[in-house]
């Protein structure tokens, strides 16, 4: 039986092992911590039905770690949904740049992968892949370090929107309603392990990277997409989820833990 060790080495992640699961901070709870049984963790954490083969995540090393396929997949917390809130994380780039680098993000507020859409709701991003959902629903804070473009839309690479710490696709920039005060300069270690701390107030989602923030953005109302995406579980009664992506490469995330807003 290989450890968890060797099969991340397989797997051909080159990370340090995460570090370890704190006490969780005043009012936050863990969503995973590494130290509940594979069980436990599947019945929590599900993969949204790709129709295709595509990704999902091991457990390895009390970490969760991405494995591409034929799309992209989703790995969602099934288990309960969120209004307002802070979600913190860990997370880890084996290959951060470079050919093949690393692509992953984290999903917010999106609907339930296992409900029918609403009328009304723009196409799907894929056809048939319930992992878009996070993408048609939600909004994505984006891991990426060489900012590669949608290679199904010929987009070139290097476009801020597509840059960790991100919001993916909030095209405009500025801090005005549908912008994005995109402000991050950092450059990411590869098998290193980074921070997230993303902050979701009604419609302002703020995210600081390794304890500096890279960006804050309010929703602009006047988008008819608005009332699709983003809602609160108070909203839409299947909607509020979060979840991670499975794109390129074998991103890790750990100690994830999350204090609903009063």
């Amino acid at each position: 039986m290989l450890t968890g060790l060797a099969l991340a080495r397989r797997l051909g992640d080159h990370v340090l092992p995460p570090p370890n699961p704190a006490q969780p901070e005043p009012g936050f709870h863990y969503l995973f911590d590494g130290t509940q049984h594979p069980t436990d963790v599947r019945t929590n954490w599900l993969i949204a039905n790709t129709g295709r083969g595509g990704g999902d995540f091991k457990i390895v090393d009390r970490s969760l770690i991405a494995q591409p396929g034929n799309g992209i997949g989703l790995l969602f917390y099934g288990s309960e949904q969120f209004d307002d809130f802070t979600l913190r994380l860990d997370f880890c780039l084996p290959h951060a740049r470079g050919k093949g680098n690393d692509n992953s993000g984290v999903f917010l507020r999106f609907r339930d992968p296992r409900r029918p859409e609403l009328p009304g709701t723009p196409e799907p991003d894929v056809p048939g892949n319930a992992a878009t959902v996070g993408v048609d629903t939600g909004y994505k804070i984006q891991i990426d370090e060489e900012a590669r473009g949608d290679r199904r839309r010929n987009e070139p690479d290097g476009s801020f929107y597509h840059r960790t710490g991100a919001i993916s696709n909030v095209r405009r920039r500025g801090t005005g309603p549908g912008e994005q005060d995109y402000t991050n300069t950092q450059q990411l270690a590869a098998g290193q392990w980074h921070t997230y701390e993303i902050t979701v107030k009604d419609r302002t989602y703020t995210v600081f990277l390794n304890g500096q923030q890279s960006t804050k953005f309010t929703t602009d109302p006047s988008n008819p997409n608005e009332r699709f995406r983003g809602r609160k579980h108070s909203e839409d009664q299947d909607s509020g989820f979060i979840g991670l992506q499975v794109h390129d490469g074998t991103v890790a995330f750990a100690n994830i833990r999350i204090c609903p807003s009063p």
